[in-house]
This record gives structure tokens, sequence and C-alpha cells, in this order.
């Protein structure tokens, strides 16, 4: 296995963790605000968060 496929393992396993609930209720209140005929909106929205959060968590463990 990869480095990066074993970082992308382990970033599946940190966002859909029953424990990190607080990931999944950021989502949901992010995308209250679109029908699900604006799926292309709450995509995009999804995918800056999941770039945002992976970049903090980059920058964390490089400790800046």
């Amino acid at each position: 296995m990869s480095t990066f496929e074993l970082y992308l393992k382990l970033g599946f396993q940190h966002i859909s963790d029953i424990t990190a609930y607080d990931h999944m209720l950021f989502l949901v209140a992010l995308c209250a605000l679109y029908r699900i005929r604006d799926w292309r909106k709450i995509a995009v929205l999804v995918t800056a968060f999941t770039i945002g959060h992976s970049i903090s968590l980059a920058l964390a463990t490089l400790d800046l």
C-alpha cells in the first residue's frame, strides 16, 4: 500500500467515524439551504470542506 493510499484510507475513516458526528453535523448545516436538485452546489461545498479540513490537518501535523 502506498503512502497516498494509506492516508486516503485514514481520511475516509476519519470523516466516516460515527464518533466524529461533528463533521456530519457541520456538512448538514452547510447543505441545509440547498435542495436535492442543487446537487452540484452541494458537491462543491462538501469538496471544499474536505480540502479545507485536509489542509488544516496537514498544517497541524507539520506544527505550523
